[in-house]
């Protein structure tokens, strides 16, 4: 109701008038629609599909503007036998439901960038969310040569070269495009660093048109650009060397931005590893920068002490997620979802658990901060625990790991060989992870596990999603959680001692809480436990709540501050 109000407010005023000429565009480097555009990896892509969905349930004008990876994302699977295998699937625009964007009379659009010695043609294809146009950026033209063609192919390739390229075309293409279309925003938010090339892009822009000196355009670029951190480790930010940048933007700097390439090296220089950060330029151009959570623009604040950040707590879009029926107890629509996970469990592994057993569940990308395999550390005591004759405990994993991470898929075939020997019959896998699998685990689950490193986890959404669903949190005091009293909602693990901590607990709080009969027809402990927990969700860390902290700390300051 809080929300609503402040919405009906909002629309009556002059920000609100200005956006509804000067829209926000909104720079990403992927976006999670539907399991079908495979155009993500993760929990970034989720976000800014949750909050795209958000801002056209609102009526708040926006555009979007993101990259058609025609092979998705390529995961290495770990199969069953332990060998790891390639995953790519050629996303056809019409099976995505992408269409051409073309111009008045029908033909289709193309924006050129210069690239190292070369121009390349850009063709954008449109899904429409709601009241939000996404655009998606493509190199795959008959005018391009076959290699380049090849750019936008897949996400997140381990070529850094191929990674700097998709930054251009995201960066200048995206606004390139914007401009072609006539749109002239009020506010281009860029969502996490691959997009900093935008803001430069923007800063020539106001050299060539206005006449501006480069010092005089960068602060004009301020009062129009937002950034939003979300990483707090290495392997989340893209580094470049200096030969890398003057390479592939010498052509672009020499011949149609004004701007010396060592200017822009100069922008985007990291002083630690000493080469081209995406993340220094965008701190450099951004008038605003936001963290994710609490916790994370805390933690920033040690690696980036210049550049200090505005915490807006990421939230989930409640309609996405939520599985419970309004007319029905909380604890029966759990039942109903958790026999559904069950199924899918049975079909994948051929493992039958009974839905009256408790099961815990851990489901994210495998990476070695996250710590997903904490709680084996203790064999001989996990398996005394989980076989206790009458409560049995059961764990359900899923999630890939990076290509080239190493480590990542070094936990998989781990987990793989473990559930092959000794915990048999008690954890099972399930590949193939995408947001089909993540709405069946964030809703079927009795526990969700969660026992990252405190101070390396930016937010942590994934329990924001089991939390709705009454999924009751067994969390170290990351991200998110560290805003909540999470013993009224769950179970703390201590970060320093998470294998003993996790496993105390299981033993003596979760398990016997579980298992505890109702007594003359009264709501179990765990069930109110379910009940508050969903309603802190729904209350505190909705993207509704996000989106207007978004406008009210971001947005409409800069709205202010701007010419529009």
């Amino acid at each position: 109701m809080k929300n609503t109000t402040w919405f009906r407010k909002l629309y009556q005023g002059i920000p609100y008038n200005v956006l509804r000429k000067h829209p926000i565009a909104y720079f990403c480097a992927e976006y999670a629609f539907t399991d079908t555009l495979r155009v993500f990896a993760g929990g970034l892509g989720v976000l800014a599909g949750d909050f795209i969905q958000e801002a056209a349930d609102q009526k708040i004008p926006f555009i979007a503007i993101g990259i058609y990876y025609s092979q998705g994302y390529s995961w290495k699977k770990v199969a069953s036998d332990g060998k790891i295998k390639e995953s790519i699937r050629t996303i056809s625009a019409k099976e995505a439901s992408l269409k051409p964007v073309v111009s008045e009379n029908g033909k289709r659009i193309y924006i050129t960038v210069p690239i190292q010695d070369r121009v390349i043609t850009i063709q954008a294809w449109q899904l429409q969310v709601g009241s939000v146009p996404v655009y998606f950026l493509d190199t795959n033209t008959p005018e391009n040569s076959t290699s380049d063609q090849q750019i936008t192919a897949q996400l997140y390739v381990a070529d850094s070269e191929t990674r700097l390229l998709q930054e251009i075309v995201l960066g200048i293409g995206g606004r390139r495009l914007i401009e072609y279309l006539g749109i002239t925003p009020a506010i281009y938010h860029m969502n996490e660093g691959h997009a900093a090339l935008l803001a430069l892009d923007l800063l020539y822009n106001e050299m060539k048109k206005n006449g501006l000196t480069f010092a005089a355009a960068k602060a004009v670029v301020k009062k129009q650009v937002i950034f939003t951190n979300h990483t707090l480790v290495v392997a989340g930010t893209d580094l470049f060397t200096d030969e890398q940048i003057t390479s592939q933007l010498g052509t672009y700097a020499a011949t149609e931005s004004d701007i010396a390439i060592q200017e822009i090296i100069s922008l985007g220089k990291d002083t630690v590893t000493n080469k081209f950060s995406m993340t220094e330029l965008a701190f450099s151009l951004a008038g605003k920068v936001s963290a994710v959570s609490k916790l994370h623009a805390k933690s920033a604040q040690n690696i980036w002490k210049q550049h200090p950040m505005i915490p807006i707590t990421n939230g989930i879009y409640i309609k996405r997620w939520d599985t419970i029926t309004r007319s029905a107890p909380l604890w029966e629509c759990h039942q109903i979802n958790k026999r559904n996970l069950l199924l899918e469990i049975q079909k994948q592994t051929g493992q039958v658990w009974k839905e009256d057993e408790l099961l815990i569940g851990w489901a994210r990308r495998m990476v070695a901060y996250k710590r997903p395999l904490a709680i084996f550390e203790d064999m001989k005591r996990f398996l005394q625990i989980s076989k206790k004759a009458g409560k049995p405990v059961h764990i359900v994993f899923a999630g890939e790991a990076h290509a080239n991470d190493k480590v990542g898929l070094s936990l998989i075939q781990s987990l793989r060989e473990k559930i092959s020997n000794e915990l048999a019959g008690t954890v099972v896998y399930l590949s193939d992870y995408n947001l089909h699998l993540a709405r069946l685990l964030t809703s079927g689950c009795d526990i969700w596990l969660n026992t990252p490193i405190v101070g390396l986890e930016a937010c942590g959404t994934s329990g924001m999603k089991a939390a709705l669903n009454g999924v009751l949190p067994a969390t170290t005091k990351d991200g998110w959680f560290n805003e909540i009293n999470i013993p009224e909602n769950g179970w703390l693990i201590d970060t320093n001692s998470v294998a003993r901590s996790l496993l105390d607990t299981l033993e003596t709080r979760i398990i016997p809480l579980y298992y505890e009969s109702s007594t003359n027809d009264t709501m179990r402990t765990w069930e109110r436990t379910m009940v508050q927990a969903r309603s802190l969700i729904i209350d505190d860390f909705s993207t509704t709540r996000m989106l207007r902290e978004y406008l009210q700390k971001l947005y409409i300051p800069l709205i202010n501050e701007g010419s529009l």
